[in-house]
């Protein structure tokens, strides 16, 4: 018996939220999913929205468990945040890719070490899952709920699943 995922996949709403635990630093933030955006939003909109506006955060990517759609809709997120998609399709995967993952987001802090100021304070990262997204910054104990944001109208998952193997409620 595995885990059973319930309710929506906000990304979205989850990566705005996620977005103010940094208070205008750059960081790094963790997505976790094992489906794409559920509540009428394009995440990969925000991120490109994101860049333009010189949001300096990248997102690294989890996909677990994921059809051809949904990796290509959770790597688009990766790719225009300049962050890293990994995809997970078994517990062992999901355990390498989660080190890969965290080295990519040690690489990119170095990387902007190099190029921000000492003085400035330390970045704070996020953990989204389908659930629920967290600050790693010990400081900020924020948690966003998984929930639709109440002016959204969620899409059904049924609407675009491709296969029934992979059809479990999120």
């Amino acid at each position: 018996s595995g885990l059973k995922p319930t309710g929506k996949t906000p990304i979205t709403y989850s990566l705005t939220e996620s977005l103010k635990d940094f208070e205008g630093r750059p960081g790094d933030i963790l997505l976790i999913s094992d489906g794409i955006e559920t509540c009428d939003a394009d995440p990969c909109a925000l991120m490109t929205e994101w860049k333009n506006s010189n949001v300096e955060i990248r997102v690294h990517v989890v996909g677990v468990g994921l059809n051809n759609l949904e990796r290509q809709a959770l790597a688009c997120i990766a790719r225009e945040s300049g962050g890293s998609y990994f995809d997970a399709d078994s517990a062992e995967q999901f355990s390498e890719v989660l080190e890969e993952a965290g080295s990519a987001i040690e690489q990119a802090e170095e990387q902007r070490e190099g190029t921000i100021e000492q003085a400035e304070a330390p970045e704070a990262e996020s953990v989204c899952d389908t659930f629920r997204c967290r600050s790693l910054d010990r400081s900020a104990s924020r948690a966003h709920t998984a929930d639709c944001p109440p002016e959204s109208l969620a899409t059904q998952r049924s609407d675009w699943r491709s296969s029934p193997t992979t059809d479990s409620a999120d």
